[in-house]
């Protein structure tokens, strides 16, 4: 399909429709396999502690929210340093849409702390570790793609 870019053409609907489709999931990679990890994580500790509180999906996303900015504070230097810097689309496209290890590995860490800690503690540790595991484990996949485009 052409993206309608030709000189004195005009993009169809459906080229552009495949434009904007391309965008949304390129811009919403990362999130989307945030979201997954984030509710499945919530669901594996609503499993393995049983009874769950408000107080503890409080501790939840306290330490979902803490996590995210650990992270982001580390990676911008200290929230010194803009996406000046950002991989291109295709590799972040790449990297986020096969994110089955990023994912993965943050529910099975989720999963083994909740089993280890169970009750209260599970909660906000889980939720963190997750965050933390998603965030650290995409970045290596989007690295990988990085090199396997260099390599192409």
């Amino acid at each position: 399909m052409d993206d309608g870019e030709n000189a004195g053409t005009r993009p169809s609907f459906a080229d552009n429709y495949v434009r904007g489709l391309r965008s949304a999931a390129r811009n919403n990679a990362s999130a989307y396999g945030y979201s997954v990890t984030i509710t499945a994580t919530f669901g594996i500790l609503s499993v393995v502690t049983a009874v769950t509180t408000v107080l503890e999906i409080f501790a939840f996303a306290g330490g979902a929210v803490l996590a995210y900015a650990l992270v982001d504070g580390v990676a911008s230097g200290g929230f010194r340093h803009g996406p000046r810097d950002e991989e291109p689309s295709e590799v972040t496209a790449l990297g986020s849409s096969v994110s089955f290890v990023s994912v993965g590995a943050a529910l099975a860490i989720a999963l083994v702390e909740a089993q280890l800690l169970g009750g209260w503690p599970a909660w906000p540790l889980g939720a963190f570790s997750a965050t933390v595991a998603y965030l650290l484990l995409l970045a290596l996949e989007i690295g990988l793609a990085e090199l396997a485009k260099c390599g192409s």
